[in-house]
């Protein structure tokens, strides 16, 4: 299960940011969880006793160690500056039952007090709806913002299956990722990459960790066909999916 919410933000006077408004708003909604879960703020989250029971640590993948259950797509060119009457559209993903915490989204916006990094802004929506899956197929995949060195020695195989192994454990929830339409082995199963050359994309400074996203893109080639759901489309690959990295797409367009 994979859950959506929508913000719309209307700005009156126009506005102008410094950086990436999405991942200013994801860090907001963060920081928000974690000043009402973290139970011992000024002791590092791999330091705390209490780690197991916080529901910061688990929403964020164990401090972003494993795969965090809260997802903002960031776009690598997205848009900082707005005319006066222009709307800015966010959206946010919850893996499984971390859609439990989706109002938290309603409460950062509301400690903001329609101030958006100095500029003054009004919400003209906030809707949540769960996303419809798909199985898709595909013999090629385009990865279009940058997976890391780590994840790219793995097969994508073994990649879904490490982070569908999480997403089950962690948010009772996972998504298909095979080489044919029945759960058969994968002895048949082999892939090429195409990468680019080393990308760094975005920084991003989070309550208790600095997030980057960096790696390579590339092109995905399959022995054979391989069948997956249409979530991996919109959630990615890797442990930086969380701020836009791994997004993948069966076409080669921008």
């Amino acid at each position: 299960m994979l859950t959506k919410t929508e913000i719309r933000l209307s700005f009156p006077a126009g506005a102008c940011f410094h950086q990436a408004p999405s991942l200013y708003l994801y860090r907001r909604i963060l920081q928000t969880i974690h000043h009402i879960s973290c139970m011992q703020p000024d002791i590092k989250c791999c330091d705390c006793s209490l780690r197991s029971q916080c529901r910061y640590y688990w929403i964020t993948g164990n401090n972003f160690e494993g795969y965090p259950g809260i997802l903002c797509p960031a776009d690598l060119f997205e848009k900082r500056k707005y005319e006066p009457g222009q709307e800015l559209k966010v959206e946010f993903f919850w893996i499984g039952n971390c859609e439990n915490f989706k109002l938290v989204a309603e409460i950062a916006l509301n400690e903001m007090n329609q101030t958006f990094l100095g500029n003054f802004f009004y919400l003209k929506k906030i809707k949540h709806s769960q996303i419809e899956e798909n199985i898709e197929q595909a013999q090629r995949l385009y990865l279009k913002t940058p997976l890391s060195k780590v994840d790219l020695e793995l097969s994508i195989l073994d990649l879904t299956a490490l982070m569908n192994h999480w997403y089950r454990k962690w948010y009772q929830t996972d998504f298909c990722f095979q080489i044919s339409n029945t759960n058969s082995d994968n002895e048949q199963f082999c892939q090429e990459w195409e990468t680019s050359p080393f990308i760094k994309m975005a920084s991003l400074g989070m309550p208790t960790k600095n997030l980057i996203v960096q790696g390579h893109t590339g092109t995905i080639t399959f022995g054979i066909p391989v069948y997956f759901s249409s979530v991996w489309k919109v959630i990615g690959l890797g442990k930086r999916n969380c701020i836009g990295g791994g997004k993948i797409a069966t076409d080669h367009s921008i």
